[in-house]
């Protein structure tokens, strides 16, 4: 990890994201995409499923991005990648243990990829590698889903998932509507704070730590991002989508970030939907509190 920011330590101390006020020094992430952008596994806007199929791997496995990678080898398990661009790049590991995985798009025909290789995972200069590239899409909001098939052409059916890059992003996102936290189309359930901030986007923001709270969108498109806060006091929320969960999203970050991505929701059918924030009270074991913050969202058309 990275030295910690000036504004995680003044959030990490504070009772809420509002009483802190303007943190001096912050990470700020963009709510749009850069033109080129790596996610790593466990960024938001990949989601593992079911979560206790997928094993963490590190170092002693391979050179990782980001020094870590997930990794299964049980059938029926997924991996999906929301994201914004014309072209995406899976990163993973072909390895004498990996097996055969499929990739699909917006639903498509899936695609199969052997990931088997000569290499012995744990040996000196194994490290991971593009096992998957897309041909060129439309410009816009895209899913794509990585399932293994539990079969192989090596010695094991592992599936290593490392990072994922994004091109051609910030030309897709500019056609996302910004609605933000004070919009009549948000709806808020129980003690919701109010609060104020130049790191915030228009510079507002809501904010609860009690157990139950909601904060709904109502919207019309193919996704949604929530826009919210990461830092030393976030708490861990429930996000379901037209009434069906769809996420544990856990806002814990050492160092502060300011208008992040937190939960991205992309390929949904064209027409009218709810995204639902619910706070569920628990929080990460190196998080001081159990805040969750709603900053803004993005409507994907």
């Amino acid at each position: 990890m990275g030295k910690r920011a000036r504004g995680a330590v003044l959030l990490a101390v504070c009772a809420s994201v509002a009483a802190c006020g303007p943190a001096t020094t912050v990470k700020v992430t963009a709510a749009g995409f850069a033109a080129a952008t790596r996610f790593e596994e466990n960024d938001p806007a990949v989601t593992a499923a079911p979560a206790g199929a997928w094993v963490i791997r590190g170092p002693e496995v391979a050179s990782f991005s980001g020094g870590s990678a997930g990794s299964s080898d049980v059938a029926g398990a997924t991996v999906t990648l929301a994201f914004a661009g014309n072209a995406v790049t899976w990163i993973g590991l072909k390895c004498g243990v990996c097996g055969i995985a499929t990739v699909a798009i917006d639903g498509g025909a899936p695609v199969s990829i052997d990931t088997a290789g000569p290499a012995a995972v744990g040996t000196p200069g194994v490290t991971s590698a593009p096992v998957y590239a897309s041909p060129g899409l439309a410009s816009g909001f895209h899913t794509l889903v990585i399932t293994v098939t539990g079969t192989t052409s090596s010695n094991g059916a592992q599936i290593i998932v490392d990072a994922f890059d994004v091109s051609g992003s910030a030309a897709a996102a500019s056609s996302a509507t910004r609605v933000e936290d004070t919009d009549p189309a948000v709806t808020y359930v129980g003690t919701w704070t109010r609060g104020t901030s130049s790191q915030a986007t228009a510079g507002t923001f809501a904010e609860s730590r009690l157990t139950g709270d909601t904060a709904t969108l109502a919207f019309n498109g193919t996704g949604v991002r929530w826009i919210g806060f990461r830092y030393g006091g976030g708490g861990i929320a429930r996000v379901s989508v037209d009434g069906a969960q769809r996420s544990v999203v856990d806002t814990y970050a050492p160092e502060a970030e300011f208008q992040a991505p937190v939960f991205t929701a992309a390929g949904l059918v064209p027409g009218p939907h709810t995204l639902e924030i619910e706070v569920t009270g628990t929080k990460n074991a190196s998080s001081v509190d159990t805040w969750v913050v709603v900053d803004a969202f993005d409507v994907i058309p």
